[in-house]
């Protein structure tokens, strides 16, 4: 059934201002048949009440004029069509319209015109075989009955005329015949009104279709218009989404990869820890501090990267209080300047007699960066820290005679991994973290860190932290040692490692010092163990063998023993499992640990210290 003049294709891409292209043109054509078809719907399942009223109507005008038979046979026949068209029109309603396929429409259109083709042929059966029997009264009921019913047409059949012309076209030429039959001069009048009113209906439905048209089109070019803005914005975004997902991809990368590396730096140092613990001989002793800095060194290289998983996990927590910042200023000169001197670099410092409130683990950690990527990249001269304080602000700078940085590297700086001037990757240059790390620092810090440089002049790193120079008190920063307590005789502890050299050196460093020790390497060994075990503390991995997980075992270990302490001591960088681990253990510690934080850590689990 053709849906005539109101899918035109060429005319909806002249609407929307745009050359009407073949694919313009039909999607346009699609909405408009779709739409339609959604109206046809809602107003069919509206129109049930007055299809039932219209019915009794139609009883009462020929019953006692007709057989009765002739009359409730063909409504009930009637009846049952429009009962499936309001069963029709609510299942499109409720989802099958949006299910429909392209080549299913043609057949939605041609049950509603076989609807108006029923109905107007129900009109014209009453008309031809029941007109004449009626009395004056009644025919003038009869039609003003059809006249009340095509007009309320009119709205159900406004989204398509095809159906609304099939209806009136059955309808009112019989009941016009029947009344040329009588020919009287009143009956000649009520011919004409009906002609007039057929032709004056036709039009109106098709002004009623031509503005519901021109309304789905207004929609469709404001969506059209909303679609063209939303992609617009897609591709200004483009750039920044690839770089999110480059920088989830590697997050991901680093998560999986981290837990391996760690695992034989976890090893290396709680062997060299126990190798210490029973070394009998100077010559012994070296050895072991030989292989305790390597094995520093290298843990130094991977807390780069567990301090941008932590950061971008959200777990640290800024604790402040009030800190000497000239103490922390001269402690980290000194100690910079022990690498700095292997270079011929000096290292120079100035800062006066300040108390600051800050987090002094978080802003150490910051300016250690700074002064450790001056220094790695200083062929001679100079390394300087300087501290100016303001009235509300406080400003540290750290200032090299190093090559400077170019222009148009400097905003790239601060992001992982880039380095300007190591283009052979020398591992002595570090990963390219150090400056990444430090802006993660700063925001947590609420700092500010700005740069001046100039090629072959040297850099400047600027430091701005909130300062409030009314603000008193003091408390020396202590530098981190050997935990006080090294000695857990006979206290039972649990260690859950399914790296088998990690769980034996772990195993070893704990009975050194002095620990009952049970060591498994999954879960479920470690659930059948605590039948019959009471241990005070358990050290377990997170990921575990066969999938098993670590947080899933100390939840199930701490229901059967509530004062058990967990100590996480895992690889493990992803963000989310950082945040879950931090909430439930009573510390997570990353891997490689060394003994003395070790040692620290379960004594403040024990409360022994």
């Amino acid at each position: 059934m053709s849906t005539e003049a109101h899918f035109d294709a060429a005319t909806a891409g002249a609407t929307l201002g745009q050359a009407p292209t073949d694919a313009t043109a039909s999607e346009t054509k699609r909405v408009l048949k779709r739409e339609c078809i959604q109206l046809l719907a809602q107003r069919s399942r509206e129109a049930g009440p007055a299809f039932v009223v219209g019915t009794i109507l139609f009883t009462i005008v020929f019953w006692g004029n007709a057989p009765v038979a002739a009359v409730i046979g063909p409504v009930v026949l009637v009846a049952t069509v429009n009962a499936y068209r309001v069963w029709l029109s609510r299942g499109l309603l409720k989802g099958a319209l949006q299910e429909l396929e392209d080549r299913e429409v043609p057949r939605v259109f041609g049950q509603y015109v076989a609807f108006a083709t029923v109905n107007g042929l129900w009109f014209a059966f009453a008309s031809v075989g029941y007109f004449g029997a009626l009395s004056p009264g009644g025919r003038a009921e009869w039609t003003i009955l059809v006249l009340l019913s095509l007009t309320g047409s009119v709205v159900t059949y406004a989204s398509y005329v095809p159906a609304y012309r099939a209806l009136v076209l059955l309808s009112l030429p019989p009941l016009a015949f029947e009344w040329l039959r009588l020919g009287t001069g009143s009956a000649y009048i009520i011919v004409f009104t009906l002609f007039g009113f057929l032709v004056t209906t036709l039009r109106f439905s098709r002004n009623m279709a031509d503005v519901f048209e021109h309304s789905v089109r207004i929609r469709f070019e404001r969506e059209e218009a909303m679609k063209a803005l939303e992609h617009q914005q897609q591709l200004t975004g483009i750039e920044h989404r690839k770089a999110i997902d480059a920088n989830m991809a590697k997050s991901r990368f680093l998560a999986n990869a981290s837990h391996d590396l760690r695992q034989p730096a976890q090893a290396l140092a709680l062997y060299t820890a126990v190798l210490r613990e029973t070394s009998t001989t100077d010559e012994q002793r070296e050895i072991a501090d030989n292989i305790a800095r390597a094995s520093r060194a290298l843990g130094g290289l991977l807390d780069n990267l567990l301090d941008l998983s932590r950061l971008d996990a959200g777990v640290v927590r800024v604790r402040y209080e009030h800190i000497d910042l000239q103490e922390l200023v001269e402690r980290l000169a000194r100690e910079i300047g022990l690498v700095a001197r292997e270079r011929n670099i000096m290292i120079e410092s100035s800062c006066p007699d300040v108390v600051f409130h800050t987090d002094p683990v978080l802003l150490e950690r910051l300016l250690r960066n700074l002064l450790d990527n001056a220094v790695k990249f200083t062929e001679q001269g100079s390394v300087r820290i300087d501290v100016v304080p303001e009235a509300h602000t406080i400003q540290i700078d750290v200032s090299d005679t190093g090559p400077g940085i170019e222009l148009e590297h400097q905003t790239q700086v601060f992001e992982e991994f880039f380095q300007s001037h190591n283009p052979e990757h020398s591992r002595e240059r570090g990963l390219g973290l150090g400056l990444s790390i430090v802006s993660r620092l700063a925001r947590v810090l609420e700092a500010t860190v700005t740069l001046r440089s100039q090629p072959g002049e040297g850099t400047i790193f600027s430091v701005r932290l909130p300062f409030d120079a009314a603000d008193s008190g003091r408390t020396r920063l202590a530098p981190e040692g050997l935990a006080g307590i090294t000695r857990f005789d006979g206290i039972a502890m649990l260690v859950v490692d399914d790296d088998r050299v990690v769980c034996d050196s772990l195993a070893r460093l704990l009975r050194a010092w002095g620990a009952q020790v049970d060591a498994v390497k999954s879960a479920a060994q470690a659930l059948e163990l605590a039948n019959e075990r009471q241990w005070r503390v358990c050290l377990s991995d997170l990921r575990l063998q066969h999938g098993e997980d670590g947080l899933d075992l100390a939840m199930a270990l701490r229901a059967r023993m509530p004062a058990l302490s967990v100590i996480f001591v895992s690889g493990d960088i992803d963000p989310a499992r950082i945040r879950h681990a931090t909430r439930i253990g009573d510390a997570l510690l990353h891997k490689p640990v060394d003994e003395s934080t070790l040692a620290r850590h379960i004594a403040q689990a024990l409360h022994m210290g």
